[in-house]
């Protein structure tokens, strides 16, 4: 459904690439070693870039969408 790509190391971004079309997507990035949380909103196919930091830390990362929440966890 969907491919994220992490950036956080090289230049504190990640890549959400949708191959289907999901709807309203709401994604929320959260660190928990800092406590800071990105936001953002992405409708239809397509991708999206979230601007995140380069701090090493724990990760999460949640998309929800009419029908789903789907959710993964990366470190840094």
């Amino acid at each position: 459904l969907f491919k994220v790509i992490l950036f956080g190391a090289l230049v504190g971004a990640v890549s959400i690439v949708f191959n289907v079309d999901l709807g309203v997507t709401d994604i929320v990035i959260t660190n928990h070693n800092t406590g800071e949380q990105w936001y953002d909103t992405c409708a239809g196919a397509g991708g999206v870039v979230i601007p995140t930091s380069t701090d090493a830390g724990y990760y999460t990362i949640t998309i929800s969408t009419a029908n789903m929440t789907y959710s993964g966890e990366f470190s840094l």
